[in-house]
């Protein structure tokens, strides 16, 4: 039996695997509160985002691609606003379902459902878009931050399911924040460390 061209294949195997995982890294945003695995150096761009009742508030949009999937999180600064507090405080009580109602209108969903993450509540979409490809959406609310993470894939590819369980929120010295187990407040007012 060859040995060489066995270990010849082993190795070439093993290149494309080390390959094919390359680039990947974890990106922090000490900014916007957010830690989140990436194909590569995000692109960041700065954005206008134009709420349920008009208003414009600012935020960052962070994207980067691999292949043909394309990955982007989006945050929305909602304490940057003009608006009077009692307004304001509708639109954050509103800004995902809206958001995800914007998403559902792309085409068909075939996902739509309550999601946490670090117990903090949000929601998943997944919608087949026109062109076939497919795009999985989870929307987030937390310290007048919207969260809004998307991954866009051909119609054939596995779900992005890595890049979506690696977002964590995060508090301005880099601490992972969660609800209480109830879903519905911080204890003493403030997010929980992990």
């Amino acid at each position: 039996m060859r040995v060489g061209p066995i270990i010849a294949v082993l190795a070439l195997v093993f290149a494309a695997s080390a390959a094919s995982a390359q680039g990947w890294i974890e990106y922090v945003s000490a900014q916007d509160r957010f830690r989140v695995n990436f194909p590569g150096q995000p692109n960041i761009e700065n954005m206008m985002h134009e709420t349920e009742c008009a208003a414009i508030m600012p935020g960052h949009r962070y994207t980067a691609e691999r292949g043909l999937s394309g990955y982007t999180m989006t945050v929305i600064d909602f304490s940057k606003t003009t608006m009077r507090p009692a307004a304001i405080g509708l639109e954050k009580r509103g800004a995902m379902q809206h958001l995800a109602t914007q998403i559902r209108q792309k085409r068909t969903v075939t996902y739509d459902a309550y999601a946490e993450i670090q117990v903090v509540p949000g929601h998943q979409l997944q919608v087949t878009l026109p062109n076939g490809r497919r795009l999985f959406a989870e929307i987030h609310f937390l310290d007048n931050r919207l969260y809004v993470m998307e991954a866009e894939v051909p119609g054939n590819a596995a779900p992005p399911a890595a890049y979506q369980a690696s977002l964590e929120l995060i508090d301005n010295a880099g601490m992972v924040l969660r609800y209480r187990e109830d879903n519905h407040s911080f204890p003493d007012g403030r997010p929980r460390q992990r």
